[in-house]
């Protein structure tokens, strides 16, 4: 939603068809662009998947046949089979990628094995530095072909209100937004807290069944609020009343609705880049994919994912120097407005694309 929002600031028709089963989009209400806080500047054509067997073929096939019937002149995929077969209707394709292709989807890599040799695929975007080497080993007739295209955040108005956390006498606000799935770090939190008990912890989004979880496994931590999930509409006026942002990704991640794929050496996570758009002091795990963007003690605080006792001294770190929590902030800040903003990501894109 945020990048087709950006490429329609650029001046361009944009359409985004996205696949739905039964009644998932009701979730979102009645208007998708307010759920998601962009503006109607591109139209929204969700298509209905039949449940049934080659279901993903359905709305590949339905997707690229509008596209080809519209006169699209640039398909940007993130489904490798709609990429396919807007490549082999004619139409000039660039897919992006955010994890390997599953070894165990054998069609799906002879079909990505095919995509890459018609000469309607322009490019592969990739997340990360580390995702951009492992394709290109698996797929040599990439070379050429693969470019790296980080996530990217929405600017913060300076007018933005702060939502109300309720610890107002605590010395420090700590801020963790995002799921509370297997290995995105709630694990960490939870022993970190009592660690910190002049500070508060709040953490904002999770689906229900882990909210539930985490509530009964941290019954007992009187400094640890859960906020629940809100909108993305809402979430830079939870980032904005929040002191110090946590990004405690563990050496284990596991992808949403698969808990045994493990991403963390691909995921480029979204909120960094939040955390990052809203000039936040940012402490988090100490793991490759992450250093491909945060530097210690430039413009975030690394620690291991492992252990919590490191987290606290680098918490009570930043108490106790507030110039270097200010510095860093404004350091990660400064890089999001010159890299890594949703408009510039999308011009990027364009140039590359051609």
């Amino acid at each position: 939603m945020k990048m087709c929002e950006a490429l329609a600031s650029l001046g361009h028709e944009v359409e985004l068809n996205y696949p739905i089963e039964g009644g998932g989009h009701k979730a979102l209400g009645s208007d998708p662009h307010v759920y998601y806080g962009v503006h109607p500047t591109f139209s929204l054509r969700l298509i209905r998947r039949p449940s049934m067997r080659g279901a993903r073929y359905y709305f590949a096939v339905t997707s690229a046949l509008r596209a080809r019937f519209r006169g699209v002149r640039l398909a940007f995929c993130r489904n490798y089979w709609a990429a396919y077969f807007c490549a082999r209707f004619g139409i000039s394709t660039v897919f992006e990628a955010h994890a390997p292709i599953p070894d165990d989807d054998r069609v799906g890599l002879r079909l990505f094995e095919a995509l890459i040799r018609i000469s309607k695929f322009r490019r592969l975007f990739v997340i990360t530095n580390s995702l951009r080497e492992h394709y290109l080993s698996r797929f040599p007739g990439l070379k050429g072909k693969v470019d790296l295209l980080p996530d990217a955040a929405s600017f913060v108005p300076p007018e933005t209100e702060p939502e109300s956390l309720g610890f107002a006498s605590s010395t420090l606000k700590v801020g963790y937004v995002g799921q509370l799935y297997p290995g995105k770090g709630m694990e960490l939190i939870a022993q970190l807290a009592p660690l910190c008990p002049a500070m508060s912890f709040h953490i904002v989004g999770g689906q229900e069944n882990d909210l539930a979880y985490w509530r009964r496994e941290c019954s007992s931590v009187s400094n640890l609020v859960f906020h629940g999930y809100v909108s993305h509409a809402r979430v830079p006026g939870f980032i904005k009343a929040i002191d110090v942002v946590l990004l405690p990704n563990q050496t284990f991640v596991a992808a949403y609705g698969n808990g045994n794929r493990n991403i963390s050496d691909w995921t480029s996570p979204l909120k960094m880049f939040e955390y990052m758009a809203a000039g936040k002091a940012i402490v988090a795990s100490n793991l490759p994919v992450l250093r491909e963007v945060l530097r210690d003690g430039e413009n975030a605080l690394l620690c291991s994912p492992a252990v919590a006792d490191e987290w606290r001294i680098a918490l009570e770190r930043l108490v106790a120097d507030p110039a270097l929590k200010d510095r860093i902030a404004s350091s990660a800040h400064a890089e999001f407005l010159q890299s890594y903003s949703w408009g510039a990501r999308a011009r990027k894109a364009l140039e590359i694309a051609g």
